[in-house]
C-alpha cells in the first residue's frame, strides 16, 4: 500500500490480530501502540497484548487503510422533543461508533413524524389487547 494522502480525521488506530471473541475469523480491535512493518500492508498494528518482540511504538505517523462506510441510520426517539430526540440520537450513534473504534463526520441530522405499524408478535401482549393485561 502506497502512503498516499495525509489524513486529517484521528481515529483510533486498531490491533488487527486475529480473535474468535469478536466474531469467527475476526479480529482483536482494541487500540494499537506496536507496528510491525510490512511491504504488503504498509504496516500491521498491534495492541500491548498481542505486540510481538520485534514490533517498534508506533511514532509520529502511522500508514493505515481507512475504511469510509455511507449509511443512513435510523432511531425512533426516546424523548418528546425535536431537538432532544435528535441529541439522544446522535450521542447514541457517536457512543456506538467509538466504542467499535471509528469516527463520525456528521453531516446533518433529520427529523420526521409519522405512523409506524408494530408487529404482531407470537405471545407477545401490548397490555391493552390479549390475555394477561389490562381489558385482556
Amino acid at each position: 500500500m502506497a502512503d498516499g494522502r495525509e489524513l486529517v480525521a484521528n481515529v483510533p488506530i486498531r490491533c488487527c490480530a486475529p480473535s474468535e471473541s469478536f466474531a469467527p475469523g475476526g479480529i482483536c480491535g482494541e487500540p494499537a501502540c506496536w507496528e510491525r512493518p510490512d511491504a504488503e500492508l504498509g504496516g500491521a498494528h498491534f495492541c500491548d497484548v498481542h505486540r510481538g518482540p520485534t514490533d517498534v511504538a508506533i511514532a509520529g505517523v502511522a500508514i493505515v487503510r481507512r475504511v469510509h462506510v455511507v449509511a443512513e441510520i435510523v432511531f425512533n426517539a426516546a424523548r418528546t422533543g425535536r431537538a432532544a430526540s435528535e441529541d439522544e440520537a446522535v450521542t447514541r450513534l457517536l457512543d456506538a461508533v467509538r466504542a467499535a473504534g471509528g469516527a463520525v463526520s456528521l453531516h446533518a441530522v433529520t427529523t420526521d413524524v409519522g405512523r409506524q405499524p408494530i408487529p404482531v408478535l407470537a405471545g407477545v401482549t401490548s397490555g391493552r389487547r390479549g390475555r394477561g393485561g389490562p381489558g385482556g
